[in-house]
């Protein structure tokens, strides 16, 4: 996986859990890392407080760490997805498919087409 985006992935689930740890009040916490040959999901969930995904929140309200996670899935490519039910918790996904070329040196595939 090229560095870029391994480093925004990063970016994505640290702010995920700072956002837990500054605002849930959640009891637990779990990150999960999926890798597999063609994409890569990282899920954190927790079981605080929740908020209305429709509330505004944002850079408007003062808050940019949604905002930011989006910015960063939309740099490599991939997909956002936030969740979340007042006194329940809140899923954060993002879905990142993996570079063909990246696929291709994995399995062991040329990546040049020599016409044999």
């Amino acid at each position: 996986m090229p560095p870029g985006m391994e480093r925004e992935i990063l970016r994505v689930g640290q702010e995920a859990i700072h956002n837990v740890k500054k605002h849930a009040g959640a009891k637990h916490l779990s990150v999960q890392l999926e890798y597999g040959p063609a994409e890569v999901a990282l899920i954190v969930r927790d079981d605080g407080r929740g908020f209305k995904t429709d509330n505004g929140t944002g850079p408007a309200s003062g808050h940019y760490g949604l905002t930011g996670m989006r910015e960063r899935a939309d740099t490599i490519g991939g997909t956002f997805e936030v969740t979340s039910e007042i006194n329940v918790g809140t899923t954060i996904q993002l879905h990142v498919t993996t570079p063909k070329e990246t696929r291709d040196q994995e399995t062991g595939e040329s990546l040049k087409n020599d016409g044999a």
